[in-house]
């Protein structure tokens, strides 16, 4: 038995690390110590994001590069997430759309290509309510489709922006 030094409590020795060193119980126990690694890990992940973010935003070209070197390199997982994305659509795409549904849908692609080409600014059509969205999926219906830039797109990602529900 140990007593561990930040819960206080005795427990088992089997609820102890080992020192690989000196083959002695470490303290804290395990338990605690899951606790304290997790409370700095997620405190170092943030720090790490926020220097990563900054970085990214600095250096465009970089990001871009990389980002396109790694596609290069890694065409299977790209061409697997876009048969999951494919795929995801396709589900989302309820049966009792009409025709002429269908057909708007089809619009908004066209409407975002003639926009590009017309503006020079790359456009992306956008679910508003994300079909692969966290706490909540849409559906791919013409009322919750938007072309925005792509940048735009990109900054959203698949997050559900409140203000943009209604208008």
């Amino acid at each position: 038995m140990k007593n561990c030094k930040i819960c206080k409590t005795d427990k088992d020795d089997s609820s102890f690390r080992i020192s690989k060193k000196t083959g002695k119980l470490l303290n804290p126990c395990l338990d605690c110590w899951k606790q304290r690694r997790k409370e700095y890990n997620k405190k170092c992940l943030e720090k790490n994001n926020a220097t990563k973010d900054a970085w990214a935003k600095r250096n465009p070209d970089k990001v871009r590069a990389a980002r396109t070197k790694w596609k290069k390199e890694n065409i299977g997982w790209v061409k697997a997430d876009k048969a999951r994305r494919k795929d995801y659509i396709e589900k989302a795409t309820p049966k009792w759309l009409t025709q002429l549904q269908l057909e708007a849908i089809d619009m908004k692609y066209e409407y975002a290509e003639l926009k590009s080409k017309l503006t020079g600014i790359k456009q992306n059509v956008d679910h508003i309510i994300p079909v692969r969205g966290e706490n909540v999926c849409g559906l791919n219906v013409p009322w919750n489709l938007e072309v925005i830039s792509e940048k735009e797109n990109i900054e959203k990602s698949n997050k559900l922006l409140w203000w943009r529900l209604n208008g």
